[in-house]
């Protein structure tokens, strides 16, 4: 953003979201941690959500962020040991707006593709969402198609592995499992849809976007 960038948002809050995968990453910026200390009184709120793969862009939009006097709140300092993971990406819907690092391992991810769906289910949902795309490949049918297919087929497999098991009991804990990745693939078509449709700054661009949009909503 470099020197231009002045701080306009001293008491803004940013929610974070648990990557999408199985892990999480420990080891950011000391300095983002004590400038969120410093700024701890809530106004607005920002959901982060990024999948383990992109976390170095995650990163460096947090550090961004910070440097504007936001208090980042994401996975790494706020889901504590042997809390729970699901409960932490609930929040999503509880922040003012949710900054999406769309990419192909995002699309590809199920708790990634979870936290899209509790957004999904407030009705403005895409005046909350800010995507910053990652993979291209979704603005061509032929890529919209590749990853509806994508989660079509995990359905298939799994379902196919839960029909095998002979115990009821153990099928029933998996039924939760399976409409999750159902509904996944049900909803990829207008999600893909929606955020291609939309005039996503690249990532470079997206803190500053932020900054406008907060304060036009005079949010900050």
């Amino acid at each position: 953003m470099g020197d231009h960038i002045h701080n306009h948002f001293q008491n803004v809050t940013i929610g974070g979201n648990y990557v999408g995968g199985n892990q999480i990453h420990r080891g950011t910026d000391s300095f983002i941690h004590s400038a969120q200390q410093e700024n701890s009184t809530d106004k607005s709120t920002i959901f982060l959500s990024y999948c383990r793969n992109n976390k170095e862009e995650a990163d460096r939009l947090e550090q961004e962020l910070t440097v504007l006097g936001m208090l980042v709140k994401r996975d790494i300092r706020d889901i504590g040991p042997w809390k729970s993971i699901r409960a932490f990406m609930d929040t999503i819907r509880e922040q003012d707006i949710a900054v999406l690092l769309v990419s192909d391992a995002y699309l590809k991810s199920r708790n990634c593709m979870y936290e899209v769906l509790e957004i999904m289910k407030e009705i403005s949902y895409r005046e909350r969402i800010f995507p910053a795309v990652l993979e291209p490949s979704i603005y061509q049918p032929a890529g919209k198609a590749a990853y509806i297919s994508y989660w079509e087929e995990e359905y298939r497999k799994l379902d196919e592995r839960v029909r095998s098991i002979r115990n009821e009991e153990n099928k029933a804990e998996l039924a939760q499992d399976l409409r999750h990745i159902r509904r996944i693939g049900e909803s990829m078509g207008e999600f893909l849809a929606t955020v291609a449709d939309m005039n996503n700054p690249d990532l470079a661009d997206t803190v500053e976007r932020i900054e406008s949009f907060l304060k036009e909503r005079r949010l900050a």
